[in-house]
């Protein structure tokens, strides 16, 4: 089962949490491919236990299931070992150079660059949430750097939405070309 949405790293935590809960299985142990990315791969999985059957639930941001989706795409076509760190099949001059440096931009691409983004989004997107609940008691706060502070995290955050979508946006053109060059 595969569930993806417009999230930030730390509501994949909220929703897995959520569906261990749901579904009483207290000793469900993620696998957090987000820290251990295998291949480029990164999202959430846990396995819950439903009516006695084991279930295993991805839970991936956008971002996560656009690339996965295209990886797998890549892989249906240039041999499935490159889901698993192996070279890809010769393309049709026969040599491997040319898909395997693209093989590894996209990873690369997973694993740093929409990772960091990912982080920061989910760090902006915390920061909002959390400044307007904030209990502050009898501690002094200095308002105007408290509410420069959440401005700059709400700019960001738009910052990052349009930075999203332009993003998915790229990794729907990178399809294309792959899917030209297969």
């Amino acid at each position: 089962m595969r569930i993806v949405g417009d999230l930030v790293l730390s509501e994949q935590d909220v929703v897995a949490n959520h569906l261990i809960d749901l579904f009483e299985c207290q000793d469900a142990k993620p696998v957090d491919r987000r820290a251990e990315p295998m291949s480029g791969y990164r999202a959430l999985h846990i396995v819950i236990v439903s009516d006695g059957l084991p279930v295993e639930v991805q839970i991936r941001t956008e971002l996560q299931a656009l690339w996965a989706d295209l990886y797998e795409r890549l892989a249906d076509t240039w041999g499935r070992q490159i889901r698993y760190g192996e070279a890809p099949l010769p393309g049709p001059d026969g040599s491997v150079e040319l898909r395997a440096a693209a093989v590894s931009a996209l990873q690369a691409l997973s694993v740093d660059q929409f990772a960091a983004f990912e982080h920061l989004r989910d760090i902006a997107h915390r920061v909002i949430a959390l400044v307007p609940d904030t209990e502050l008691g009898p501690v002094e706060v200095d308002q105007e750097k408290l509410d420069k502070l959440v401005e700059q995290s709400r700019d960001l955050q738009q910052q990052g939405d349009e930075v999203h979508a332009q993003l998915k946006e790229r990794l729907s053109k990178l399809a294309e070309i792959f899917d030209s060059l297969a």
